[in-house]
């Protein structure tokens, strides 16, 4: 109870040091990785939960670039890593008034597309060892026809949500974020031997998967470019409106570098089939929005990637990891240009959607959770349910 009651005591001083009073202070339930508490009408109060103070870091690098390339998400108002006032790191956010949506809103495509108009750069200015590690995200140039350096990505305490715009609506954005994960497709044969060698699978059911694996793999390109992906897009971590529209999009402790299809892989398929083509209608009319093959140039006729203060203010001053998937053969598609067909992406999806939910079938059960991914068979359900209606196409062709 005293070491309870003295973490109270420093969450209201927190409160107290953005002029909140502490009779509007309470704690909410929070996740696994926070706890979380209201500070009156306008501040949240994320304090991180041991063995994932690396999570809230990594928040507060990926929210100001995601605000700037135009995404719904609470700005951060300040952090503190440095364990001074309370011995964890916290972050005070912007509040946003809004409950779980009933159903995913299909304003999420939107966000969805802009977000992944974010592609990642090299370290513009790489530290030397005796210049100690790099903490802030420095804000590439924009590709396309303006080459409009970004700037600053500061967010400040009185936003409200602005509609932030790319530099240029044909352009996409460049970004080192230092130490932003990379993710990639896995290896789901691997899961189907392991699943077949401990009597989950019989040898018929485990050829017949992986037929399906190798009908998907030539449908869409692997090697694709990774985008700035949230990693964790499901309506837990969404704030909705009482008319169900979207108003937010929260929680980035798993946001990576990733194929876009990843941030479609934690949806219901029916919801997915309804969210792709407003996704694709925003990220294929954005020429250059998506580039397989345009990198930055660092010749002195172009705009090199610039530093840029990323990191919000301070008070001082899990996509699980998977394995590489093999090249794919070589009749998969190969993108040479921005657009991105509707049956690649959803075969791109499907592939996740399965081997993900083969990857669960081991899994304990794990009751009580509102995700519906959580009991270890959902996922394989899902697929089963989807494709028992009737798909539209693609969907339908990919059987």
């Amino acid at each position: 109870m005293g070491e309870q009651r003295e973490f109270l005591d420093h969450v209201t001083a927190i409160a107290r040091r953005h002029g909140v009073d502490t009779a509007q202070v309470y704690e909410v339930p929070g996740g696994v990785a926070n706890r979380a508490f209201v500070l009156g009408p306008n501040l949240f109060l994320r304090v991180s939960r041991p063995g994932f103070e690396q999570d809230l870091h990594k928040e507060t690098q990926v929210v100001p670039i995601a605000r700037l390339a135009g995404v719904h998400t609470p700005a951060i108002v300040d952090y503190d890593p440095t364990q001074q006032l309370i011995p964890t790191p916290y972050a005070v956010m912007q509040r946003v008034h809004g409950t779980e949506p009933r159903t995913t809103p299909t304003a999420l495509a939107i966000q969805l597309a802009r977000l992944h108009q974010v592609h990642p750069a090299p370290n513009p200015s790489p530290a030397s060892p005796a210049d100690g590690p790099t903490d802030q995200p420095a804000v590439a140039t924009a590709d396309g026809p303006t080459g409009a350096a970004l700037g600053t990505a500061r967010d400040a305490a009185s936003e409200l949500l602005p509609a932030l715009t790319l530099p240029d609506p044909t352009s996409h954005v460049r970004v080192f974020i230092p130490d932003l994960p990379l993710d990639d497709w896995g290896d789901p044969h691997r899961t189907l031997d392991d699943l077949a060698t401990r009597g989950y699978l019989d040898p018929g059911t485990a050829n017949w998967l992986t037929a399906w694996f190798t009908r998907l793999a030539n449908r869409f390109d692997r090697t694709g470019p990774k985008v700035l992906i949230h990693g964790d897009v499901a309506t837990h971590n969404l704030l909705a409106a009482p008319d169900n529209s979207f108003r937010a999009l929260i929680d980035w402790g798993d946001a990576a570098w990733a194929p876009p299809a990843m941030d479609f892989a934690k949806l219901p398929l029916p919801d997915v089939a309804t969210l792709l083509p407003t996704y694709l209608h925003h990220t294929n009319h954005a020429t250059g929005a998506i580039s397989a093959t345009s990198t930055p140039s660092t010749s002195a006729t172009s705009n090199p990637p610039i530093s840029a203060t990323s990191t919000p203010p301070t008070s001082a001053g899990s996509t699980p990891s998977t394995s590489a998937a093999p090249s794919p053969p070589a009749s998969a598609p190969r993108r040479t240009g921005p657009s991105i067909p509707e049956d690649e992406l959803a075969a791109g999806i499907l592939w996740l959607h399965l081997s993900w939910a083969l990857s669960k079938l081991p899994a304990d059960p794990w009751p009580n959770q509102r995700h519906w991914t959580a009991p270890p068979t959902s996922r394989l359900l899902g697929i089963l349910r989807f494709f028992t209606g009737t798909p539209p196409e693609p969907w339908s062709t990919l059987r």
